[in-house]
């Protein structure tokens, strides 16, 4: 019961990092690009965005849940298992943000599974 508690905080953890992420994604695609010419103005317009203050505050959750998981759950367990955030992330790129998705990075991402498949099983 405790692997599968520990197990529930870790994908928790994956949850927030990756909506955060998103989320940043987003507003900064409503900030626009930024270059060297810009860089100070439209970081600071970054922080008047609700998406990248969402994503932040996600960023924020999931140090909390970190160190939660990091006080119950070897490392050498844990971490690897947070890239499972990786393979969230690529499915949300392709379904919501349209972007590409190759043939290298369909391979990386099955990867990246097949990995997260042993270590669950160790």
């Amino acid at each position: 019961m405790t692997k599968l508690i520990n197990i529930g905080i870790i994908l928790v953890n994956v949850a927030l990092a990756v909506s955060g992420q998103v989320a940043i994604k987003i507003g900064m695609k409503q900030i626009g690009y930024i270059t060297s010419g810009n860089t100070l103005s439209l970081i600071l317009k970054s922080f008047s965005n609700w998406y990248v203050l969402f994503g932040l505050g996600a960023y924020a959750l999931a140090a909390v849940t970190w160190i939660v998981v990091l006080s119950r759950v070897e490392l050498s367990y844990a971490y690897p298992l947070l890239s499972l955030g990786y393979v969230a992330i690529v499915l949300i790129s392709i379904l919501f943000l349209k972007e590409p998705l190759s043939i290298f990075r369909l391979l990386g991402t099955a990867l990246i599974i097949a990995g997260v498949v042993l270590i669950f099983k160790s």
